[in-house]
């Protein structure tokens, strides 16, 4: 905002305050004066009434043949008094006339002690039951501007009472009512309502007036330096042309702005640089880390951080961290436990919930950073993943273990094969040689044959197992190839009772794989999830994207696998099933691991395991997709 549109907002702020004041002030006179007004004039008809009502009596009661004669009982006078208010039409025009000469009364009744009108200016309301209508007086007591809002939005009527009663008694024998209308009274003060309202308008329009005029003559001398204040502010310091000033307090100021412009740039440009590099450090660092300002808003986030928080960096920058970590929460606790003790929190195991399942265990480290003077300390965060570097540190001990197998049974199998075809040629040319003699003895070396056979097939698979692969990288949609598998499994899924469902959250799933390779160990993963399944149930199968990576998760409701076999699922000849090779998990666990992938799992005893396949995202594949689509297109054009 410029130097000049502040002046005349300061001038604004100060002459439309005042206006308004006064004119609020003045409103408020004139709206009590004009209903004060109101209720004195209503007051003084009533008063009228009553007496000329009271006269009116009194001379009936004279005029009557015979008098009425002492102690005549009190129903017998009241009913008296009503008869003569009734059957006094002279009053009944009175009433009416006094309405009609009144700009803010619309009814003059007299009623009984029941309530029932005796006498009104509306000659149709005789004998029917008075409404009961709220007191003028104390309604004009209230508030000035509830009286003002009920006027200007309101219909509704008032009443001013005068009663009258016999000497000696305390109850009233006859209630005069002047009736106002809140229509009338509105259109009583409107007219000071709109004179009020031009004043104020054009009071507001002077001023305004005023706050231009006043801002261009006091800003030419000042409109520079505004710039200079300007470009300082935008890191362009030095670019403004030199001043000429005649003051020598402007010199002063102008040589003063050009040196801070100058430190100020320095400044901004070292924190830009600085912010940058621990900006790159932190999407390159492995831990999660969360920098706090002395305000306790998120300064800076890495993108591990984004990830174990399941929450994107607009999301997170700028809110506090009561708003990310509640102090009920144990990541929360251990923040207010690090900013009371102004003390680092180290190696504090604790559980994040994210909002969504499952929850994960973490590793977190708090350091407070000390700010300035009088400031809070920040909060420096980093976050591990317990349960990740668990899951690493156990793939790292069976990848060991199988490359470690892998090393020992190449070397045992290719000893192992010489003398097996060796042993194998020598037992064909003995079984010729016995074709013509002991039958029983025949029998024997058959058996001899068909084990050393047997043993020549796991010599094979060992042989294959260790042999390296060379894979043939391609673009493969991940849920097409999951599809696949299921439609290939159906019949023995069907033949077991089982169900195969697929839920696709995101479709395609593009990522680099040897397909042949990618289907053999989906495939293996999804055969063994039926087995599991004795009894049939349901075979899920969800792909998801959790920020780089896809996610195959084959979930089975099976019997679980037991806690003391986990961690040996993936050596090669382990199976937890009578008749299995111990080859198929071994088998997709190497094939994940060629494919820069994870696969891990999570059993609960009697509901079932779910074993998660992690590929990384294709960094090409919004391309592939367009040219995938491309092509097809110009297929179908040839066909």
């Amino acid at each position: 905002m410029s130097l000049k549109a502040r002046l005349r907002i300061a001038i604004l702020g100060l002459v439309v305050p005042i206006v308004l004041a006064i004119s609020i002030l003045y409103l408020q006179s004139a709206i009590a004066e004009g209903l004060e007004d109101a209720g004195a004039r209503a007051e003084l008809i009533a008063s009228h009434v009553r007496s000329h009502v009271l006269d009116r009596i009194a001379e009936r009661l004279a005029q009557r043949t015979p008098p009425l004669p002492p102690g005549t009982p009190l129903a017998e006078q009241k009913q008296l008094w009503y008869a003569i208010v009734r059957d006094d039409a002279p009053l009944a025009r009175m009433l009416e006339k006094m309405v009609s000469s009144s700009s803010s009364v619309i009814e003059i009744m007299v009623s009984d002690e029941q309530g029932r009108i005796l006498a009104s200016s509306i000659a149709s309301r005789t004998s029917s039951a008075a409404m009961n209508l709220p007191e003028y007086e104390v309604w004009q007591r209230g508030k000035p501007w509830r009286a003002l809002r009920e006027v200007l939005t309101r219909n509704r009527d008032y009443a001013t009472s005068v009663a009258l009663g016999l000497a000696g008694e305390t109850d009233p024998v006859l209630t005069v009512r002047v009736v106002l209308s809140s229509v009338l009274l509105r259109q009583r003060i409107e007219p000071q309502l709109r004179k009020i309202a031009a004043l104020l308008l054009g009071a507001l329009g002077v001023s305004v007036f005023l706050a231009f005029v006043v801002s261009n003559l006091v800003s030419t001398s000042v409109r520079r330096i505004g710039r200079n204040i300007e470009l300082i502010s935008a890191g362009e310091a030095g670019t403004e042309e030199p001043y000429q000033f005649e003051s020598k307090d402007l010199i002063d100021l102008q040589s003063k702005l050009a040196l801070l412009g100058k430190k100020y740039t320095g400044f901004r440009e070292d924190a830009a640089n600085l912010r940058s590099n621990i900006a790159h450090m932190l999407q390159r660092l492995e831990e999660a880390v969360l920098i706090f300002g002395s305000d306790g808003s998120l300064r800076m986030v890495g993108a591990p951080a984004e990830r174990v928080l399941m929450r994107r960096h607009d999301e997170l920058i700028g809110k506090n961290y009561e708003e990310l970590f509640p102090h009920w929460t144990p990541l929360g606790a251990a923040l207010h436990t690090a900013l009371r003790l102004s003390a680092p929190v180290r190696d504090r195991p604790i559980t994040l919930d994210r909002g969504a399942p499952p929850a994960v265990r973490l590793i977190a480290n708090i350091e407070p950073i000390e700010g300035a003077p009088g400031q809070p300390p920040g909060l420096l965060v980093t976050l591990r993943d317990a349960e990740s570097r668990r899951q690493i540190e156990s793939q790292l001990d069976i990848s060991s273990r199988l490359a470690a197998m892998s090393r020992i049974t190449g070397g045992v199998a290719h000893e192992i094969k010489n003398p097996l075809n060796a042993v194998s040629l020598h037992l064909e040319i003995l079984r010729r040689r016995l074709d013509s003699q002991d039958g029983a003895l025949l029998d024997e070396v058959n058996v001899i044959a068909r084990e050393i056979q047997r043993l020549d097939r796991v010599v094979k698979t060992f042989l294959d197992f260790n042999r390296p692969l060379e894979l043939k990288w391609q673009l493969c949609d991940l849920a097409e190839v999951t599809q696949e598998i299921v439609t290939l499994v159906a019949p023995q899924a069907e033949a077991a009772g089982v169900r195969a469902v697929t839920e696709v959250e995101c479709a395609p799933a593009w990522i680099r794989a040897d397909r042949d390779l990618l289907k053999q160990a989906v495939l293996n993963v999804v055969t063994n999830g039926i087995e599991a399944m004795a009894n049939g149930g349901e075979l899920a199968l969800r792909i998801r994207q959790s920020f780089d990576e896809y996610v195959l998760t084959v979930a089975d409701q099976g019997a679980g696998i037991l806690p003391e076999v986990q961690d040996k699922i993936f050596t090669l000849y382990f199976s937890t099933k009578p008749h299995g090779s111990g080859i198929g998990l071994a088998m997709a666990f190497r094939v994940v691991q060629l494919h820069s992938g994870r696969i891990y799992f999570d059993s609960e005893q009697g509901k079932g395991t779910s074993f998660h396949l992690a590929f990384p995202v294709a960094q090409n594949a919004l391309h592939s997709e367009q040219a995938r689509s491309a092509g097809q297109g110009q297929a179908g054009a040839v066909h």
